[in-house]
């Protein structure tokens, strides 16, 4: 028995608590305590239980967790390495415990009852005056420790909050402009009953909405390519885009296929009506084809900046809780969509899906690069290669 004291002690005098105490008293200690192995992911200490033991950590790892009243979510606070000491602030109080404690590897732990601790402390003058000693520099320590953190944490929560005030001015300006290019595009509508080309009106309505959309994101001061307007990667995103996008233009396929087959009214469309006549001599109509298809190809990423962009990007930042993603893809998709609804219906319902899956992959991106790519290839493939307006009209 003695020899194992004497290994016992020996590891205590390697601890901040005992290292100061003579060999005897290390010795008087040291019967105190009982060795134990645990597995990996074994709690030593758990949260709000009542402190029993004291414990230290002589081979092995540790870490200190914390969880949230009345939730499971746990915050890391600490790792224990060899020779730390745990549960020793019960020595002082009969408090619960504050954290819990557990094993990330194999690992075995000194423990012993703190209520024979205390009496073995109160009873020996030096062995009193070096524990107390340590905790008082402990308590000190994690006191300054707490007190830095607070303002920390109080500067970063002024920082957050000032950002969400900045962001919900720009949303409400944003959302402002995009409820006028909506407005607008209705007048747009009735304007195309009696003019032959609207073109010359909604071009500069989608430019004037996006310049100054860019004007309000300009003035909310925070970095551009947070809100995804960056080139960096623009190679590898627009590849990925291409490779998610593939699926959906497959189910486009599908969708019009099965639209012939099951639906009387487009019994005799067939499955591919470009917008060009390839068989006319001379492809007379084919400058006008390539015409549309730039500009097609140009307003789309400016679109996508208005919606995906500076809409669903702002709701990123302004929302909160664990969903805000997911509520911030749906508010930009449904916003998305009122601004087909003066083109049609139908229209504005199909693009919710397509928008969701735009939110979707600008979300894994964080670049409107990859979304612009994916929307291009959809809207040439569906309307300019395959004729699906016909659905819409």
């Amino acid at each position: 028995m003695q020899i194992v004291n004497k290994s016992v002690a020996a590891y205590l005098a390697k601890t901040e608590i005992f290292g100061e105490l003579e060999v005897s008293d290390l010795l008087n200690i040291a019967e105190l305590f009982h060795e134990e192995s645990l597995p990996a992911n074994a709690n030593i200490i758990v949260q709000n239980d009542l402190a029993s033991d004291m414990h230290i950590l002589i081979d092995g790892q540790a870490e200190i967790v914390k969880y949230e009243e009345n939730t499971t979510r746990e915050h890391h606070i600490s790792i224990i390495k060899e020779g730390d000491v745990l549960g020793e602030l019960a020595l002082l109080d009969d408090e619960k415990r504050s954290a819990t404690a557990r094993t990330l590897v194999p690992s075995k732990i000194l423990s012993a009852s703190i209520a024979q601790l205390r009496s073995a402390i109160d009873q020996n003058v030096q062995i009193s005056s070096v524990v107390y000693h340590y905790l008082a520099k402990t308590l000190s320590s994690r006191l300054r420790h707490t007190n830095t953190e607070a303002v920390i944490a109080l500067e970063n929560h002024l920082k957050e909050s000032q950002l969400r005030v900045i962001t919900a001015r720009y949303l409400v300006e944003t959302i402002f402009v995009i409820l006028l290019y909506v407005f607008s595009m209705q007048i747009v509508t009735a304007l195309a009953k009696v003019a032959p080309n609207t073109t010359y009106v909604t071009v500069p309505i989608l430019v004037l909405s996006g310049v100054i959309c860019f004007y309000i994101l300009k003035q909310c001061e925070l970095p551009f390519n947070n809100f995804g307007f960056t080139v960096h990667g623009a190679k590898k995103v627009s590849i990925q885009a291409v490779i998610y996008t593939l699926p959906v233009l497959a189910l486009i396929l599908l969708i019009k296929l099965f639209a012939i087959k099951f639906i009387p009214a487009f019994a005799h469309e067939p499955l591919f009506n470009p917008s060009v006549d390839i068989h006319h001599p001379g492809y007379e109509n084919l400058r006008q084809f390539v015409v549309i298809a730039i500009i097609y190809m140009a307003f789309i990423p400016l679109q996508e900046a208005i919606c995906r962009g500076a809409l669903q990007g702002a709701l990123q930042y302004f929302l909160t809780g664990p969903w805000k993603n997911v509520v911030a893809i749906l508010l930009a998709s449904l916003v998305f969509s009122l601004t087909h609804i003066a083109l049609s219906n139908v229209l504005a319902a199909v693009t919710f899906p397509l928008s969701l899956f735009w939110g979707w992959m600008f979300l894994r991106q964080k670049n409107l690069v990859g979304v612009s790519v994916s929307h291009i290839l959809v809207g040439l493939f569906s309307i300019n290669l395959m004729g699906v307006h016909i659905f819409f009209s």
